[in-house]
């Protein structure tokens, strides 16, 4: 049995597939936190880079004058996915969303990766159905994260 290694939603796609054979880029990241007074925002994380797949080090999260209260770690990327390292963000106790503009007329799309009950899980939060490649990669990448031999692939198919 895999401990949290479903994928919950809808699975999301573009026109860029996430096999596209150019190198996977990151613009900028951004933290949605929770202040100590008021409601939820985004806030800007000048030099933070969450993509990097050599990384081994521990994601430190950033800290904040006001204190407030860091939940997710966004990040705008060249494709809407995952790579191992990323990892990081999750075991540092907190989600990371990758989100990619759609091109060619393809839907935006936007992918969550978190930790739940000492195992990870990817969420689609918007796009398209993934194509049976990226489905695999999907997979593959929960099957390398929860130390799994296989990931149940009827959670794949979109929910009505």
């Amino acid at each position: 049995m895999i401990r949290a290694a479903w994928i919950g939603a809808i699975l999301m796609s573009s026109a860029v597939s996430a096999a596209d054979p150019r190198p996977l880029t990151e613009r900028e990241c951004h933290a949605l936190v929770e202040p100590a007074n008021g409601p939820a925002e985004v806030r800007e994380l000048p030099g933070i880079v969450v993509l990097d797949e050599k990384a081994v080090t521990p994601f430190v999260p950033p800290r904040f004058p006001d204190a407030a209260t860091v939940k997710t770690i966004v990040c705008w990327r060249s494709v809407a996915r995952f790579v191992l390292s990323d990892r990081r963000v999750a075991d540092a106790g907190l989600r990371l969303a990758v989100k990619a503009q759609g091109v060619d007329g393809a839907p935006d799309r936007a992918l969550v990766l978190e930790k739940m009950n000492n195992g990870f899980r990817i969420r689609a939060l918007q796009g398209g159905a993934f194509t049976p490649v990226e489905q695999q990669q999907v997979v593959e990448l929960l099957q390398k994260l929860n130390g799994a031999e296989n990931v149940p692939t009827h959670i794949l198919k979109e929910q009505k």
